[in-house]
């Protein structure tokens, strides 16, 4: 991932995966999005362990990452 990011010379770099805090921080916290969907209470107080930029909120389908271009209304959680 460091070498892609290198040599595309990505300014952003916004993760929709399982990573965890420790893998975040290998990267720049100011480079950093870390995309989730569908947290409960708990998973969101978590959130706080990773030392990125921003979280970004995805709509929840099940067994896919990412929202997959749809607005969710209601609560996310």
């Amino acid at each position: 991932m460091k070498e892609i990011v290198s040599f595309c010379g990505l300014r952003l770099i916004q993760l929709h995966g399982d990573e965890s805090p420790q893998y975040c921080a290998q990267f720049p916290m100011s480079t950093l999005i870390k995309a989730v969907s569908h947290c409960a209470e708990e998973e969101v107080q978590r959130l706080e362990n990773y030392p990125v930029k921003a979280i970004l909120v995805d709509a929840h389908e099940p067994g896919r990452y990412g929202g997959q271009g749809r607005t969710q209304t209601g609560p996310w959680h």
